[in-house]
């Protein structure tokens, strides 16, 4: 008994989620590192994108715009097809024509047509993109394994917070604050500390949302029956659209135009798809403009294509609760839900999360080395 009461109190619960948060770091750390330091690279490329091309996106003359179906008598005239237009709300920007997942930037005043934005490192984005996703094997073996260390990583995630608590017991204020007149190894622990807590919330909403991409259906089962207490629908039959016949340019805009500023005259682009000729209706989707409590919603409506009647709406406003989550599943996961601020405070958390792995694998190291992260002899407890 003497034996088995010296276990537990030498082995309790606060050892065990040590060990819980320290094997599982080592075990997983590498593949966090670069799911961290690839999601940073990759939420902050588009924003560089867009500063690249500043100049196109200005427009060239500051004649009156034209009417859509002005514009579209012009840029028809090259003999080029295009598949939808987008109307920014900025009256100071180009318009752009789409051509499947091609754009090119048309000036609005005149017709002419500009360029194709500039991709920033178009080839380092695409390898990036496909180490954050597959770790560049197999889709489904790096799916795997991306989607078994997010589920890690929330582990990880929760009980070093957990942790967190119980070592700052006696001050919290050693576990906010940072120490830089100290040993570079007691520094790389309080950066792994202080660091860690800061950045932990946001870590966990990344690595939560992450988890639709590689379990997107228990993913969504389990956001239906968590927010809705539904099982989720069965998913729509869509109509394939028909890609032969010529593109239907003769559309009622102006209605279109006057449904969206009477009804959601709220800032955002409008993009309207192309019909072939014949059939009934033609969609058009209004992507609203991300800021601080503004949330980057998607509004779709399906206008008739001869009088401009509507046919159908699929408004946010009046989704469920879990349709909501859904839909801005990809902002939330990659920070844009509030624009730049919460961009930025997405992209610094995701560095952070990258070198978590780091800082705890050195601390591990020394400790296995027998030189444990004593205080140097100038430093003083505080």
């Amino acid at each position: 008994m003497a034996n088995g009461s010296s276990l537990k109190t030498s082995y309790g619960w606060r050892q065990f989620l040590f060990d819980v948060h320290l094997w599982l770091g080592l075990g997983s750390g590498l593949v966090v590192s670069i799911l961290c330091f690839t999601g940073a690279y990759l939420a902050f490329q588009p924003a560089v994108e867009n500063w690249l091309n500043r100049d196109l996106y200005r427009r060239a003359s500051e004649q009156p715009t034209l009417s859509v179906e002005e514009l579209l008598v012009k840029v028809r005239q090259n003999g080029d097809d295009y598949t939808g237009l987008e109307i920014p709300t900025d009256p100071s920007r180009p318009w752009s024509l789409l051509k499947g997942r091609r754009s090119v930037l048309v000036e609005p005043a005149t017709g002419a047509l500009m360029a194709e934005p500039r991709p920033f490192l178009d080839g380092s984005f695409r390898f990036c993109f496909r180490l954050h996703r597959w770790l560049l094997v197999e889709q489904s073996i790096g799916r795997a394994i991306t989607g078994a260390a997010t589920l890690i990583f929330v582990l990880i995630l929760l009980t070093g917070v957990v942790l967190w608590f119980q070592k700052t017991a006696k001050s919290r204020r050693r576990g906010l604050m940072l120490r830089w007149k100290v040993s570079w190894k007691r520094l790389n622990y309080d950066s792994h500390l202080v660091l860690g807590l800061y950045a932990a919330i946001p870590l966990t909403v990344m690595a939560v949302s992450g988890l639709f991409w590689s379990y997107r259906g228990p993913f969504v089962a389990t956001t239906y029956r968590v927010l809705d207490g539904t099982s989720p629908p069965s998913p729509e039959k869509r109509s394939e659209k028909s890609e032969d016949g010529a593109t239907n340019y003769d559309l009622p805009y102006q209605t279109v135009r006057d449904y969206f500023e009477g009804r959601h005259p709220e800032p955002g682009k409008l993009r309207i798809n192309f019909p072939r000729v014949g059939e009934a209706t033609f969609a058009v989707v209004k992507h609203r403009e991300a800021g601080l409590g503004a949330l980057p919603v998607r509004d779709e409506v399906h206008f008739r294509t001869g009088d401009g009647v509507v046919e159908k709406e699929e408004l946010f406003e009046n989704k469920s609760r879990a349709e909501k989550t859904l839909s801005l599943i990809k902002v939330i996961h990659t920070g844009e839900f509030y624009g730049s601020f919460s961009l930025i405070v997405y992209i610094v958390c995701s560095l952070i999360g990258a070198l978590l792995p780091i800082s705890g694998t050195i601390m591990w190291w020394y400790r296995t080395k027998g030189r444990p992260f004593a205080r140097g002899p100038k430093e003083t407890r505080r």
